[in-house]
């Protein structure tokens, strides 16, 4: 009876898998998670080299092999790497699709501040106000921070008190 509900169900000759495409799917799934893992320490290794191409390349291959809701981090790793080489639309686009995603919130925050800040340089000022008062909103003065949310906080703040 185990064999048979572990191999297949056989009725009328035809053979019905029960849970071997789930141990497949789950073997597939932690395959896919691993080559995304690798991908994202290529990427941070050329990073470091200052190989910024391929550096690209290797967030893009762990973009594709990484679980859908987990991609969030990888665009905006992508979109500080676009960013440091001054393309700022493929910055913009990457930080907005991270916002897509569920990432923390010091991370969205932050994403927030340098969509603004990208849509400033760009001349666009008054598109960038939402995304500063987002950056402020998502990092409250009063709630205990990380470093980095406090300064995320204290520089939305500055920027929109330079617009006003």
């Amino acid at each position: 009876m185990k064999l048979i509900n572990r191999v297949a169900l056989i009725y009328l000759g035809i053979a019905i898998p029960l849970g071997g495409f789930s141990v497949y799917q789950s073997a597939e799934a932690k395959q896919r998670t691993d080559l995304a893992w690798v991908w994202q320490g290529e990427a941070q290794q050329l990073q470091r080299q200052r190989q910024w191409q391929a550096a690209e390349w290797a967030w893009k291959r762990a973009l594709y092999y990484e679980k859908p809701k987990s991609r969030g981090h990888l665009f905006l790793s992508l979109a500080a790497l676009h960013q440091r080489q001054e393309q700022n639309q493929k910055a913009m686009d990457c930080y907005q699709k991270a916002l897509l995603y569920e990432i923390g919130r010091e991370q969205r925050a932050d994403a927030h501040l340098q969509l603004g800040d990208l849509l400033d340089k760009k001349g666009e000022s008054a598109a960038a106000v939402p995304h500063w008062q987002e950056a402020a909103r998502l990092t409250p003065t009063g709630m205990p921070l990380m470093a980095a949310g406090y300064t995320v906080h204290k520089e939305a703040e500055a920027r929109l008190t330079k617009v006003k």
